[in-house]
Parts: C-alpha cells; structure tokens; sequence
C-alpha cells in the first residue's frame, strides 16, 4: 500500500508499446502495429 501499486496510476502514458519495441528493434522487420492489435486476443489465449 505504502508503494502505491493499488491506487489506478498508469505511468504507462507516454511510453512505447511492446509492438513498437520489437519493431524499432528488428529494424522494421518486425510488424509491431500487428503485434499490438493481435495482443488482446493472444493473451486472452495464453495468460490464464
């Protein structure tokens, strides 16, 4: 509680999503907007 990890704060804003990680890294080989747009539906699949 003291950290603050419950209270719905997103320091996410701002930051570069997994796709566009992966995509910058390959040098554009890579299709981080499909990976993006595919991720609900794979973790949904594969997390729980």
């Amino acid at each position: 509680m003291r950290a603050g990890l419950w209270a719905g704060i997103s320091d996410a804003e701002g930051q570069p999503s997994a796709g566009a990680i992966l995509d910058r890294l390959s040098g554009g080989a890579f299709d981080g907007a499909r990976y993006d747009q595919d991720w609900p539906e794979r973790a949904a699949k594969t997390m729980w």
